[in-house]
Parts: C-alpha cells; structure tokens; sequence
C-alpha cells in the first residue's frame, strides 16, 4: 500500500525489532532497504508567531548594536532530505521525500533593529533529546502512542469513527516523520500521519546554517508489511483494523559518529557575544 522512496542511501548501524508480535500469516517485510533511506539535507525554522517560554528572558551583546534583550520562543522545524526542497520564493515545499517536524526553542531579539531576529543556537546545532525543558536548540524526541493513536489512523485512512484529537496528539508528539509528495498533492504531517518518530538527532551548521553533518536514532513504523498501515495491523479482506490495536516498529541509528559525539555546553552566567552573521529571520509558516 506504501511506495518506497526513492531517496540516496545512507550507512546506518544497528536494527532492533519491538512492540508487538506479527499476525500468523502476515509478511512484515521488515529487512526491506527501505529503512535504510533516511537523509538529511537540509532544515529550517519557521513561524511568524513563536510560543514565547516563560521565565527565559536574558541579555545578549550584538557587535555593533550593543546589549539587547532576547527569549526563548518556541518555532516550527523543519529538516527535508535531497527529495524535497523548500522554496524561499513561494513558501512552498516541492518534490516527493521525507520530512522532519517539531519544535524548537530558540532566542529571539525582543526590542531594537534586530526585534524579531533569531539566533544560531550557541552549540552550533540543533538536537533531539528524551527531555521535556525549554533548552535553546534542543527539541523533544518523538513519541508514537499505540493505544491512542491507532484511533487516528483508523479516522484517517479506514473511515472510522472520529476521535479526540487533543487526547491522541497531547501523547503522540514531539519530533516526528512524514512523507511530502507535493505533486500527488500529498503532505502527511497536516493529516497527523507520520511514518516514525525521531528518538535523538543532531544537525550541525555550517557558517552559512547550512547542514555539515547529522545524525539520528530514528524509530520507523512498520510500512513494509503486506497488512501494515503506518505500522498497524489491518484486516486486508474486511479493510479494518484490528483491535486491540498490533502496532510494529523498526530502530535504525544513521551516523553514530556524530550522534554520540560530545556536545558543546553554553556558558554558565556569561555575557554572551553575537555577531549579525548569526541573526536571521525564521521563514515564514509554510503554506497550506
């Protein structure tokens, strides 16, 4: 039921099968290379209304401008493998590839000419962790949770009953995986489908904020299986889902190099120097 991407290839190690049994009969597929072939190329931010984060308000020097006052606020991200691109022009995503989504908390400029502006994280990246406080560039891993979100697949692809939204996304959350394939018109993240959850990740940045290397832990669903649908077990001959919900899930670990390497800490109670170079306006909300 789900094409494989045709997306480059990536080294991984590691491969963990968990949650529930198969189904006698079924062919989960689970060596497909198609789990193999998560990429990352490029990210952003996002947003033209950030959640401001209580209580972070600080000071920060911008050479040339002088001490300013900045707040974590909480922005879209975005990361998109070579498949997918984003146009700056029409604030679009174009191609077919898969797409990363989550928040990220990051310090904005509250007052002066830079009112509005971003900062680069202090780190030089941007993380995934299992955390759940506001830290500048660090977002929540994802969370995929079986008992309830099987209710939301099943509204959405098997035309059953409509659930509580708010109940099955205040657990499945954080930092998670979809497909875009913009010329069948298909975006799986604003239909609350995602193909997996992120548990760690790191993107460097380059000068430029471009990527310079990365590195993820990412949890598939199982999409392979002849009677998997975003990792839940469906009856093929009635199209139903079985209940209680029997949900798979894949590991794979893409560069450990550089997700496992030590990471910078910021300074503790210093006065911190920026330079323009490192402010930049976040893009504006994707459109629909």
């Amino acid at each position: 039921m789900m094409l494989p991407l045709m997306v480059a290839l990536v080294a991984f190690v590691g491969c963990s099968k968990t949650t529930d049994d198969p189904v006698e009969g079924e062919n989960l597929n689970e060596d497909s290379r198609y789990y193999d072939q998560f990429n990352i190329a490029n990210c952003g931010i996002f947003g033209e209304e950030p959640e401001l984060v209580p209580g972070t308000q600080t000071t920060m020097d911008v050479q040339g401008a002088g001490e300013v006052t900045v707040q974590l606020a909480y922005f879209d991200f975005y990361a998109w493998d070579g498949s997918l691109n984003y146009n700056e022009t029409s604030g679009e995503f174009t191609g077919k590839g898969l797409l990363i989504s989550g928040k990220v908390p990051v310090y904005m400029i509250m007052e002066g000419e830079y009112a509005g502006s971003i900062i680069n994280p202090t780190t030089g990246c941007y993380r995934v962790e299992n955390t759940s406080a506001a830290s500048e560039g660090v977002m929540a891993a994802g969370v995929i949770d079986r008992e309830t979100y099987g209710d939301w697949v099943n509204y959405e692809i098997f035309e059953g009953e409509e659930p509580d939204q708010d109940k099955i996304f205040k657990k499945t959350n954080g930092t998670l995986l979809s497909e875009s394939d913009i010329p069948q018109n298909i975006q799986e993240d604003r239909l609350g489908l995602y193909r997996g959850a992120i548990k760690r990740m790191v993107i460097n940045l380059g000068a430029e904020s471009e990527v310079t290397s990365w590195g993820a832990d990412v949890e598939w669903s199982n999409m392979t299986g002849d009677q998997r649908c975003y990792g839940f077990h469906f009856n093929p001959e009635t199209n139903t889902m079985t209940k209680p919900y029997n949900y798979r899930s894949l590991n794979r670990k893409f560069h450990e190099d550089v997700l496992n390497a030590p990471q910078q800490a910021p300074a503790v109670n210093a006065t911190r120097t920026i330079s323009v170079n490192d402010l930049r306006k976040a893009y504006p909300a994707v459109k629909k």
